[in-house]
């Protein structure tokens, strides 16, 4: 009988990404629904630290695999290596991110073990004892409820940044070497290196205030108005991905699940429905002000703040604000 809930770790270089405490935590949960394990299986190289990190986060037992062959991602050998703990550790969840490692990871492991995979998920409960999802349908205009039914394990991927990183407290966690065994794979591919989305002027991710376009913007023309609101307010501007898309701003300014993944001060929507891939990447921000003339967009379910209005007057009547704020501070400091 299956007797676990799994969760794979994302790692980047040598620090864990913030998806793996986002899975952690649904998986507490779920496991302690369940009465059963929760383990963390993580895959590198000389990954002892970070071993010790996830022995302090929460699960009942974490794996490691630390090998030579997984300090670069190969897909073939890290499917190997996962499909084998998988079927000896035999959960009956298994959890991962919808993001760098997990988006091909999963599929590849319910494939060759025939298994169940649903992904880009954004909830997950127990429903009189069935496993019950929920992810975005129809661009993200809308989310669907689904029953999972099918072989197991079931496979569950999450998009980023859409479940709460949650505090666990410290369990005794179990840490255990978990064999790597290559024999008779054939690898047709191998990682030459990794390359950096190009970050701009300013790197997003890095900034304190985001002042972020959408399609209620209105016209290309007025791009111009968000940034200088952004300057105004010392941030930098962001966009939707029809903006990305339109070609109206950079890639390197699209905020959501296929761009950026942001967390500032205070993240300002401006004209943006809220669209779960968009909400995905920008959520775990400390303040969110949005500003849309539909008082039923999905923005207003995560902001902290909304106003109901046309951006095309509003951008205007901030940058004023801020300006003149600015211009009293200066005033005040001289004095």
């Amino acid at each position: 009988m299956p007797d676990c809930v799994l969760v794979l770790a994302e790692r980047r270089e040598y620090e864990l990404d913030n998806i793996t405490y986002e899975l952690l935590g649904k998986g507490r949960e779920l496991a302690d629904q369940l009465g059963v394990e929760l383990k963390v299986l993580v895959l590198g190289y000389q990954i002892a630290e970070q071993a010790k990190t996830l022995a302090r986060a929460g699960a009942d037992s974490v794996l490691v695999a630390d090998d030579a062959q997984l300090k670069d991602y190969n897909p073939a050998v890290y499917r190997r290596v996962i499909c084998d703990v998988v079927k000896d550790v035999n959960p009956r969840l298994f959890t991962l991110g919808h993001f760098f490692l997990g988006i091909e990871m999963g599929p590849s492991v319910a494939t060759t073990l025939g298994a169940t995979l649903t992904s880009n998920c954004v909830d997950l409960e127990l429903a009189g004892g069935k496993i019950v999802v929920t992810r975005p349908a129809y661009n993200g205009t809308v989310h669907v409820k689904i029953e999972i039914e099918g072989a197991l394990p079931y496979i569950i991927s999450f998009q980023k940044g859409v479940l709460p990183r949650r505090v666990l407290p410290a369990r005794p966690a179990l840490i255990s070497a978990v064999p790597v065994t290559t024999g008779g794979l054939v690898i047709l591919s191998r990682v030459m290196g990794i390359r950096q989305v190009p970050t701009g002027e300013v790197d997003l991710t890095k900034a304190d205030i985001i002042v972020s376009l959408g399609r209620g913007i209105g016209s290309r023309e007025n791009i111009q108005m968000g940034k200088d609101l952004a300057a105004a307010l010392g941030g930098a501007i962001g966009c939707s991905r029809h903006l990305a898309d339109s070609g109206w701003l950079p890639p390197e300014c699209h905020v959501g699940m296929e761009g950026k993944t942001v967390a500032p001060k205070v993240y300002i929507a401006c004209g943006i429905s809220g669209a779960s891939h968009h909400v995905g990447g920008m959520r775990d921000s400390d303040l969110i002000i949005a500003i849309n003339t539909d008082p039923n967009a999905p923005i207003f379910n995560v902001a902290h703040y909304g106003i109901i209005g046309d951006v095309r007057e509003i951008i205007p009547a901030l940058t004023e604000a801020a300006l003149k704020s600015s211009k009293l501070a200066r005033i005040r400091k001289d004095k």
